[in-house]
């Protein structure tokens, strides 16, 4: 995308600044592509407006994810760390699909119904990212998009390959 900027009349504010002066001229910003990313290994998103991920500006930035198995059904019903494991499971399936790795994974927001079940995600977390700690984020939420589940998490991963 390319802007071009004119110098306004004089006594007037110019239209642009760099470093507190005035600057006119052609400013062109890299063009940046979007890749969608959706896998067999992991649920299918369940609504056509969003995708498993998006590829973009060098980083793969995954959706919210939850402890669904591959046939839809939740995983782990009552139960904090099986939802985790089976969260994490599929993070790390739309991860690889995307080229990376979770070694590559940056950042991580996760979303749990009870904040007193933050140990035993913890515990599940650390059998994906015990060797590549990442930038995390924890919300507790009132509820989840359905009342059995009790975990989602966001990734943001570096993008390597494909």
């Amino acid at each position: 995308m390319c802007v071009i900027v004119a110098p306004r009349d004089a006594g007037s504010e110019p239209s642009s600044y760099v470093r507190g002066r005035a600057k006119t001229g052609h400013f062109c910003t890299p063009t940046v592509e979007k890749q969608i990313i959706n896998t067999e290994k992991a649920p299918k998103a369940t609504r056509r407006y969003y995708s498993q991920a998006v590829k973009a500006g060098g980083f793969v930035f995954v959706s919210g994810l939850t402890a669904h198995d591959l046939n839809g059904e939740i995983v782990g019903v009552g139960d904090a760390k099986a939802q985790a494991i089976q969260t994490f499971t599929n993070v790390k399936a739309v991860v690889e699909e995307a080229g990376s790795t979770l070694e590559d994974v940056v950042k991580v927001t996760v979303y749990v119904t009870n904040i007193d079940d933050l140990a035993k995600v913890a515990e599940a977390r650390d059998q994906f990212f015990s060797k590549s700690p990442t930038a995390s984020a924890t919300v507790e939420v009132k509820g989840l998009a359905h009342k059995d589940m009790l975990i989602e998490v966001e990734a943001i991963a570096i993008a390597r390959g494909g």
